[in-house]
């Protein structure tokens, strides 16, 4: 998946609750789910999303892409 600068992404919980998805937002949608912007390289998740699932800035994250979505995964090590 490629993400353009400026685009406007959902970003919510699996429904499992053990990752988080982030995915392009369908611009025709009134989407429910928190959203951010791709901007500099970055995505935002935002503190609610970070607060369910205890994350915290010492955490390691992986990510993957899958089928047009990224997968962001909580790896049980913690940054130094």
């Amino acid at each position: 998946m490629s993400l353009l600068e400026g685009e406007l992404l959902d970003v919510y919980i699996s429904s499992n609750s053990k990752y988080i998805i982030i995915e392009p937002s369908d611009p025709q949608s009134q989407s429910i789910n928190n959203q951010c912007i791709y901007f500099q390289g970055r995505i935002t998740i935002p503190k609610e999303i970070r607060n369910i699932l205890k994350l915290t800035e010492q955490d390691l994250l992986r990510i993957s892409n899958s089928t047009g979505k990224l997968i962001v995964k909580k790896v049980n090590e913690k940054v130094r």
